[in-house]
């Protein structure tokens, strides 16, 4: 099989990996935001769940982000372990990151203390700027590390998590190999069910 790589497509892709890496490396590890007005397009947002509501979008918000970031965390380094373009418009990258904790970050007062966590981000490009962030982390990793929660236990799924047949095995694998179960008042086996 050949690939017939477009040199111009290639070249765009690139590009986009390289304006990623230039983003990690000068805003989000050294807190340099001015450089945000020439990575960013004007309407550049970050998509994270765990983010402070009301950040506005475009080069502003994010610069405030990192600021907040910066102002929490120091010596603040990232190591791709994985970074690829996904057509012309997408490069997603696979990160562990570290920093130390200067403290405040939910409530923590741990200070000096070294953290660590891993997370995956998706970026978006439009006119050849970074125009969405969508980030992936390691939220509760962190929060353990600075004593804000504890690690949850391994415990058995509430009932909502499998149907409440008795009989159906719990694990995936074994369910593979189960007997299916006719429930109550059900005659036979749906025929639409492979056995």
């Amino acid at each position: 099989m050949t690939l017939n790589i477009d040199p111009e497509e290639n070249a765009i892709r690139e590009g986009n990996i390289g304006l990623v890496r230039r983003f990690l490396t000068l805003v989000m590890e050294q807190g340099l935001v001015e450089f945000c007005d020439e990575l960013l397009h004007p309407d550049a947002a970050f998509v994270d769940p765990s983010l402070p509501p009301g950040l506005p979008n475009g080069p502003a918000g994010v610069a405030q982000l990192v600021q907040m970031i910066q102002k929490q965390f120091s010596h603040y380094t990232i190591r791709l372990d994985d970074i690829f373009a996904v057509g012309t418009d997408r490069v997603v990258n696979r990160f562990a990151a570290n920093a130390i904790h200067e403290g405040g970050f939910f409530g923590s007062n741990l200070a000096g203390k070294s953290v660590s966590w891993t997370g995956n981000t998706v970026y978006r490009f439009k006119d050849g700027l970074i125009h969405r962030v969508w980030l992936y982390w390691d939220l509760l990793s962190i929060l353990v590390q600075l004593g804000v929660t504890t690690r949850p236990t391994n415990t058995t799924p509430p009932p909502w998590v499998v149907a409440p047949i008795p009989g159906t095995p719990f694990r995936a694998a074994e369910r593979r190999n189960a007997p299916l179960i006719v429930r109550p008042g059900q005659q036979s086996v749906p025929e639409n069910i492979a056995t």
